[in-house]
């Protein structure tokens, strides 16, 4: 099948010197890849993002987003697709009508005992559909940022106060552990930017950038608002420090390593990336983890990370500014400038 891009195409600028022209496909001769189209306008809206100028700029990729399944269901690799017009990048969607055999298994009752039976394949729900290839198409976007040391991560991100740059702080943790919960309650002048998902991108002079990133829940399932909530993608914010969060009885703020800390940004990366990484070819999933393992080293060397033991009440922030102030003092060598 050959696929072109449609009209509909939008521009993401990042602080890396990334320009990524992002549209939906088409089949020639026929009518637009609608799904497709679909994801992109939602992420577009939600990311505020404009369209793309005419021309291009310079040096500006293109990512293809497209839907196609292959035998069975599963999702073919982008290469094995014929693509015209020069597209650079393609992120395949799932298709939404094609069958998912479900991982839970269904308890039977019978004379004989209980009995184990995997359910039959059938199309995800709709809104769970949608929050899948949201979140692909998220992973997709961080991939381009990949050469240049750049990682998609399920963190928060809040602006402190202390700098006239505006230094961003991750708000890192294992999922439950309170992100969101701590973005809300810190107090101004600072600013929680994002509260799920951050993309880290790094420059040609190796200072690290923050984008905050959507939080899909806030639009399906339990936390759904209203729809209408938006992020600023496109404003970047240099990155300070990384701070894990820790549930405690007291708040207390210490060093971590530069290999723990990689070790729990190698976690909270590959919950940012999983539904992408089902659909790469094994020899180009292989270069994608190397690839990613060695930007989050190049991160845990360059950006001090802490381990923040946060309380019920407490006013936790105040250690973070604890950290930053003396980051920020004379004689102090880490750090963005």
């Amino acid at each position: 099948m050959a696929i072109c891009p449609t009209r509909n195409e939008f521009l993401l600028s990042l602080a890396d010197g990334t320009r990524l022209i992002l549209c939906a496909g088409d089949t020639i001769g026929q009518q637009r890849d609608e799904t497709a189209a679909r994801v992109l306008d939602f992420l577009a809206r939600a990311a505020q993002l404009s369209p793309a100028p005419t021309p291009p700029p310079t040096a500006a990729r293109r990512l293809l987003v497209v839907t196609d399944v292959g035998q069975n269901g599963a999702l073919p690799s982008a290469r094995k697709l014929s693509y015209t017009n020069g597209s650079d990048a393609v992120c395949v969607l799932a298709d939404p009508d094609a069958p998912r055999r479900r991982r839970r298994m269904d308890l039977i009752h019978t004379r004989q005992g209980k009995t184990a039976r995997r359910p039959a394949p059938e199309p995800l729900p709709a809104e769970q559909w949608l929050w899948q290839q949201l979140v692909r198409l998220s992973a997709a976007i961080a991939r381009e940022t990949q050469p240049r040391g750049g990682v998609l991560l399920h963190s928060g991100l809040a602006q402190a106060p202390h700098r006239r740059c505006g230094a961003s702080i991750l708000l890192a943790g294992r999922s439950g552990v309170g992100k969101s919960t701590a973005s809300r309650r810190l107090p101004p002048p600072w600013r929680a930017l994002a509260d799920d998902m951050t993309l880290v991108v790094r420059d040609t002079e190796g200072v690290y950038w923050t984008h905050p990133w959507p939080t899909w829940s806030r639009f399906f399932g339990d936390e759904a608002g209203d729809g209408n909530d938006t992020w600023d993608v496109q404003r970047a914010v240099p990155l300070q420090a990384i701070v894990v969060l820790e549930q405690g009885s007291e708040d207390r703020i210490e060093p971590l390593g530069p290999g723990h800390a990689v070790a729990l940004l190698s976690e909270l990366a590959q919950q940012a990336s999983r539904h992408l990484v089902r659909s790469l070819p094994h020899a180009e999933l292989a270069a994608f983890h190397r690839q990613r393992f060695d930007n989050l080293c190049a991160l845990a060397r360059t950006v001090p990370a802490y381990l923040l033991h946060v309380s019920l009440d407490g006013a936790f922030w105040t250690e973070i500014e604890r950290v930053i102030e003396q980051q920020t003092s004379p004689g102090s060598q880490r750090g963005p400038t």
